[in-house]
């Protein structure tokens, strides 16, 4: 099968073999390559006659209906590329009429950075003295009505579209000699295929550049402008990393009651990228547009398209399209193109990208802004719309999303349920100590029944806060309800107000976490006095939500009664003196006080 670039090269070497033969010749010629390449002949053939009839250029669209010329002439190639001849579908009478001027009102054509089916693109910078400005000035190669009525279309689109990840419009107008123009921003970018292929962004960069992509979509949309034409050409990457959309050069005005400026019943479009009903000659929606989006991500992320249409005539396209199945990207990728896992997009990156692509646009993404939000959302760890509501699938993302936070609470109440355990054991172990057995049971059930009910206010069929939780907001209502619920159990008050202030400072809440974890350590004193593993830990716990406070002066007095008593008492705490050490070294190293470290090997 043969590539686009080969399959053109072929087109213009016979289109300029026949254009200039006599038309008998011509006609036997084109029915010697119809013997051997049937679809060949006919884009040639389709060429030729475009280039007979004027009229079908003038009026801004295109009479060609085989794949590789109509894409030629809709195609805007991407800035830089080096093209010898700018027109070479329109014979030899066309090429010698396009003679751009040397100005353009206070604007000087310096370089062609492409071409288009209707005209060039030029950089331009500002000549006149009144400031210095780069900027891309799109031409139309010839005079006529009908492409001054498109590019008047282009203009009243394009002055409507006011977004930083939009190329802007600055001017517009006609040159001395009837040639249309247009004056818009210059950027100096890569397009989006090339730039993640030269910079290698990992998936949470690539899905964020996605997103902003979205955004710009959506705003068009929000003016009632589908822009029919995404492809990775269109969305450009400047240096400072901001996508930039371009050429809304065949867009549509949903508003628009006007005929459409192109011929017969065709669509501009590039095929590669245009949705089903697009194909198949349609209307086409902001679904249109949503389509196309998904496809340029399917390409970022697996560096191939979701669809075989490359080399596929336009006359067969809309059957091919009809029995087209889109491969979810996990499964496209190969060991030598993928620069992720697989793991990394199965699931809901999967679903999100199947959804965009779906070939029936009313179960696609209903707008660009909520595909832009379901990458949002899974970057942030949140359920995705696309996806069917569960009470299993938001607890997972619930956890996922926490996960810190949520191992960091377990851990603390694992070690409660094993404190309770054996506090439970011993009291069945020894009967001399019933009555003080029978009380250590009670308090332990009661603690057990504050840690479901806790609990029980995650769940999101039953939370008063909705379905979106927070470990924050769960861990602040447990510490307003410790004093009403275990008024009269101070031991159990104790604990679980040190292992909830401890969560609470790792989540950035500095003062409560204060609050809990003072009067946690004042009560296991009064209860356990100062030499106790309790105390210990809680003196450790408290010197680092101080320091995360900014207080250095107390933080390094709690580290020090920590590792005091952690040094006086039984048992192993080599470990766990360590740890306040490295606290301690840490601590005096912020106040620049290094010299006074205490050293973190162990004793």
């Amino acid at each position: 099968m043969r590539s686009k670039r080969q399959q053109w090269q072929l087109l213009t070497e016979h289109f300029d073999r026949l254009i200039d033969l006599p038309e008998d010749e011509r006609e036997s010629q084109l029915c010697a390559l119809a013997s051997v390449d049937a679809d060949l002949a006919a884009q040639v053939r389709a060429m030729i006659d475009a280039d007979a009839d004027d009229s079908t250029i003038l009026r801004g669209g295109s009479a060609i209906s085989s794949p590789g010329a109509a894409q030629a002439l809709v195609e805007q190639l991407v800035p830089g590329q080096e093209q010898t001849d700018p027109w070479p579908h329109l014979g030899k009478d066309a090429r010698r009429r396009i003679e751009p001027p040397e100005m353009i009102g206070p604007y000087r054509l310096v370089e062609r950075l492409g071409i288009g089916g209707m005209g060039e693109v030029w950089r331009g910078e500002r000549a006149d003295g009144a400031f210095e400005q780069q900027v891309a000035i799109k031409l139309v190669a010839y005079q006529g009505r009908g492409l001054a009525e498109r590019f008047d279309l282009e203009r009243r689109i394009l002055a409507r579209l006011q977004h930083p990840g939009i190329a802007r419009l600055y001017d517009g107008g006609q040159t001395p000699g009837g040639l249309p123009y247009l004056v818009m921003e210059y950027v100096e970018g890569l397009a989006i295929t090339e730039h993640v292929q030269q910079s290698s962004p990992e998936l949470e960069e690539l899905l964020r550049l996605m997103i902003e992509i979205c955004d710009a979509v959506d705003h068009a949309h929000r003016l009632m402008i589908v822009h029919r034409d995404l492809k990775p050409s269109n969305v450009l990457v400047d240096g400072t990393g901001q996508t930039k959309l371009l050429d809304f050069g065949i867009a549509k005005l949903l508003d628009d009651n006007t005929p459409a400026l192109t011929l017969g019943e065709g669509q501009p479009m590039t095929p590669l990228y245009a949705a089903p009903e697009q194909v198949r000659g349609e209307p086409v929606s902001a679904a249109s547009d949503v389509y196309a989006l998904g496809g340029i991500l399917y390409e970022l992320l697996t560096g191939q398209l979701p669809t075989e249409r490359e080399g596929v005539p336009l006359t067969t396209l809309a059957e091919v399209v009809s029995r087209e199945t889109i491969e979810p990207p996990s499964r496209s990728l190969t060991s030598t193109a993928a620069r992720w896992n697989a793991a990394a997009l199965r699931g809901d990156l999967d679903l999100v990208v199947v959804t965009a692509l779906h070939t029936d646009p009313s179960r696609r993404y209903r707008s660009a802004s909520a595909l832009g939000e379901d990458l949002d959302r899974l970057l942030r760890g949140l359920p995705i719309r696309a996806r069917a509501d569960s009470w299993r699938y938001r607890s997972g993302k619930f956890l996922t999303r926490h996960r810190y936070a949520a191992g960091a609470i377990s851990l603390a109440l694992i070690s409660l349920a094993v404190g309770f355990s054996a506090a439970l054991w011993q009291a069945q172990m020894a009967q001399q100590a019933a009555d003080k057995a029978q009380t250590a049971l009670a308090q332990s059930e009661r603690s057990k029944q504050f840690l479901v009910d806790l609990f029980g206010a995650a769940n999101p069929l039953v939370s008063e806060h909705g379905s979106e939780l927070s470990v924050r907001t769960l861990l602040l209502d447990a510490a307003d309800r410790l004093e009403s619920e275990l008024a009269d159990d101070l031991a159990t008050q104790g604990e679980l107000r040190v292992a909830i202030g401890t969560n609470l400072n790792a989540l950035g809440e500095s003062p409560r976490a204060l609050s809990l974890l003072q009067a946690g350590l004042g009560q296991l004193r009064e209860l356990h006095g100062d030499e106790s593993a309790q105390v210990a830990n809680a003196w450790m716990q408290l010197g680092r939500a101080l320091q995360n406070s900014g207080d250095l002066d107390a933080a390094k007095h709690a580290y020090r009664s920590a590792l005091a008593l952690f040094q006086r008492l039984p048992g192993d705490h080599r470990a766990t003196r360590i740890a306040v050490r490295s606290s301690l070294a840490n601590l005096t190293g912020l106040r620049g006080d290094s010299a006074s470290a205490v050293p973190s090997n162990p004793d």
